[in-house]
């Protein structure tokens, strides 16, 4: 979710399954409408809210759009024990872009975002998948937006992070 000055700009969740686009990650498809309702401008300085850490792609492009906070729940390092991940954190990325200043926020209601992700699965050969095999982390992953729109408060309390 992206927000600035209290307005949420624009929401994202992970596609990637859905659209066999392996770039359809939250946070780019979050970045993309922002961009396309609301233009590049309104990227600078926005805060990025995110389950979880981002990955090396996602957070080239939060810098390269010049967001101004990142905050995330579940980590690289959490996140790895329960799907693949590329081990490279958020600040070490944004500590080899000196010249974009970004402020990360992480850790925030870790263990209630990490719920969302999927538990360790016997991964389907490319053939079983082409047969109809599903796979059951789509469905966890698909709960991502519930998580940037909690009732209750909960929402509230991570936007005041």
């Amino acid at each position: 979710m992206i927000v600035r000055d209290g307005q949420v700009l624009a929401r994202g969740r992970n596609l990637g399954r859905t659209n066999g686009d392996p770039t359809a990650h939250g946070e780019m498809i979050a970045i993309r409408r922002c961009l396309a309702d609301h233009g590049t401008a309104a990227l600078q300085g926005s805060t990025l809210y995110t389950s979880g850490e981002p990955c090396v792609m996602c957070m080239g492009a939060i810098l390269w759009c010049r967001i101004g906070r990142l905050v995330f729940a579940a980590s690289v390092q959490q996140i790895a024990a329960k799907m693949d991940e590329i081990m490279i954190s958020s600040a070490d990325v944004a500590a080899k872009a000196r010249f974009v200043p970004i402020t990360i926020t992480g850790g925030v209601l870790a263990d209630e975002a990490l719920r969302l992700f999927a538990k360790p699965v016997e991964r389907l050969s490319p053939a079983k998948s082409r047969r109809g095999g599903s796979d059951p982390s789509s469905k966890v992953l698909s709960a991502v937006p519930q998580w940037v729109s909690w009732q209750g408060g909960r929402a509230d309390r991570l936007l005041s992070v």
